[in-house]
C-alpha cells in the first residue's frame, strides 16, 4: 500500500509540471498562429474619382491570403460589403451618386485570422465637373444634317478632355427627353424612326474625368414624305477619253449614285455608289461617242429619289445638259432589300426579295469608300461588321442589272 501511494504521488506531480511546461498561447489554439499577427492594411488611396465611381487601393500585407472591403455613405451607419475575400489590391466602386461623401475600409485575411480595418473617406465629383480646378466644357458646333422625313443626323465638335458624350432627343412639344446615346465616343449620331414634318429637339453633353458638362441644345424639323429630290444642275465636262460629271447637292441627301453608258447600249455602268461628293470622273471612254448618264439621291434607309438623266459627247468642250428628266427605271420591281437590326452591333442581316441568282453586296462609308463586299445567293445574308467603326453606312445590292440601296447605323 505504501508503494502504490508513492507511485500515485509521483505521477500526479509529473502531470502538473508537464502542464506548466506548455508554451503560453498553445492552450486555446486560437488566432495567434504560433505567435504571428495579421497586420492591418496601409497605403490606402482613392483614385479615378468621377461623378459616379472611384477605385479603392491599398498596399500588400505580408502573410495575407485575401482582403475584405466594405463601403458606405459617410452619413450612414451601415457598411455594405463589396468583397469578403479578394486577392486584388484595388476595388472599383460604381453606381455612386454625385457630390456625395463616402467611407471605405479594408482588412486583411490571414491563415491566423483577420486584422482590424483601415478606413478612409472620399467624395464623388459634382455633375458640373470641377475635378481639381479643371472643367468639362459643353459641346459646341451643333448641326443637324442630313434631315429626311424619318431620320436626322446630329453632329457636334469635339470637347477638349472629353472621354464620351451623352445624347438625348424629344418632340419639341414634349417635356420628356429620350436618351439615345450614353457614353458614346462618336461625334455624330443618327436619330431614326421620326415622324415627317415634325419639330424635334436634341441635346448633347460631354463626359470628362472631372465630371460632366451642361447640355447644349438645338432643334430641327423633319421633311415631308417624298421630299427626297433628284439632283439638278447636271453638267458634263468631257474630253476624248475622259469626262467629269457634276450635279447640285440635294437638301437631306447623304449620298448619290451615278451610272453611265454609251447611248447605243442598254447596259448601265456604275461610276460611283454612295458618294457624298457632287462630282465624279469617268475614264477609258470612246472618242466622239454620245453617252447617257443618270443619278439618284439617297436620303434615308427607305427614301431614294427618282433618276435625273443627261447626255454628253466625248472629244469636245463642256456640254450643258439640254434637259433633265426624272424617271425611275425598274427592270425588276419585285427586287427589294431590308436591313436588320438597325442600328446594328457586330452583325447585320440583309433580307433580299425578288432575286433569283447571286447578288453582289457592297458596303460604303460616308466618304464613298468601299469598306466591305461579298457575294450571296441566299435570301438572308449575314454580314460580320464588327471591324467597322461606329457611324452610318450605305449598302448596295446588285443583281446583275439593278442596284438596291439602304442605309444602316453601326453602333
Amino acid at each position: 500500500m505504501k508503494l502504490l501511494a508513492l507511485i500515485l504521488l509521483v505521477v500526479s506531480t509529473y502531470g502538473v509540471n508537464a502542464q506548466k511546461l506548455l508554451p503560453r498561447g498553445k492552450k486555446g489554439g486560437g488566432g495567434g498562429g504560433g505567435g504571428t499577427t495579421c497586420s492591418i492594411p496601409s497605403g490606402l488611396s482613392t483614385t479615378g474619382i468621377t461623378i459616379s465611381s472611384a477605385t479603392a487601393n491599398w498596399s500588400p500585407v505580408s502573410g495575407a491570403n485575401s482582403y475584405a472591403v466594405d463601403y458606405k455613405a459617410s452619413s450612414s451607419g451601415s457598411w455594405i460589403s463589396l468583397t469578403s475575400a479578394t486577392t486584388s489590391l484595388s476595388w472599383n466602386l460604381s453606381g455612386l451618386p454625385a457630390s456625395t461623401s463616402f467611407d471605405w475600409r479594408v482588412r486583411t485575411n490571414c491563415s491566423s485570422g483577420s486584422s482590424g480595418y483601415a478606413q478612409t473617406t472620399f467624395s464623388t465629383l459634382s455633375q458640373t465637373g470641377g475635378g481639381g480646378g479643371g472643367s468639362c466644357n459643353a459641346p459646341t458646333g451643333l448641326a443637324t444634317s442630313p434631315i429626311t422625313a424619318t431620320s436626322a443626323t446630329a453632329t457636334w465638335a469635339p470637347v477638349s478632355g472629353a472621354v464620351s458624350y451623352n445624347l438625348d432627343y424629344k418632340l419639341a412639344s414634349s417635356p420628356d427627353w429620350v436618351n439615345i446615346a450614353n457614353a458614346t465616343t462618336s461625334l455624330q449620331w443618327t436619330i431614326g424612326g421620326l415622324v415627317a414634318t415634325t419639330s424635334y429637339d436634341w441635346r448633347v453633353r460631354a463626359n470628362c474625368s472631372s465630371g460632366s458638362s451642361s447640355y447644349t441644345q438645338t432643334q430641327f424639323t423633319t421633311q415631308a414624305i417624298g421630299s427626297c429630290s433628284a439632283p439638278g444642275g447636271l453638267y458634263a465636262s468631257p474630253a476624248s477619253s475622259t469626262a467629269t460629271l457634276y450635279w447640285s447637292s440635294v437638301s437631306g441627301a447623304f449620298s448619290y449614285t451615278v451610272q453611265y453608258k454609251p447611248t447605243s447600249s442598254g447596259t448601265w455602268i456604275y461610276a460611283t455608289s454612295g458618294t457624298n461628293l457632287t462630282s465624279v470622273n469617268l475614264y477609258s471612254l470612246s472618242a466622239a461617242t454620245a453617252y447617257d448618264w443618270r443619278i439618284y439621291s439617297s436620303c434615308s434607309l427607305t427614301e431614294i429619289s427618282n433618276y435625273s438623266t443627261a447626255q454628253f459627247t466625248t472629244s469636245g468642250g463642256a456640254i450643258k445638259a439640254a434637259s433633265t428628266t426624272a424617271t425611275m427605271e425598274n427592270v425588276n420591281p419585285n427586287f427589294t432589300i431590308n436591313l436588320f437590326p438597325n442600328p446594328a452591333g457586330d452583325q447585320l442581316n440583309i433580307w433580299m426579295e425578288g432575286v433569283h441568282k447571286k447578288t453582289a453586296i457592297k458596303v460604303y462609308n460616308l466618304m464613298g469608300k468601299l469598306v466591305m463586299q461579298q457575294e450571296s445567293g441566299n435570301t438572308l445574308t449575314q454580314l460580320n461588321i464588327s471591324k467597322l467603326s461606329a457611324g452610318f453606312y450605305l449598302v448596295h445590292v446588285n443583281d446583275g442589272k439593278e442596284t438596291r440601296s439602304a442605309k444602316f447605323v453601326k453602333n
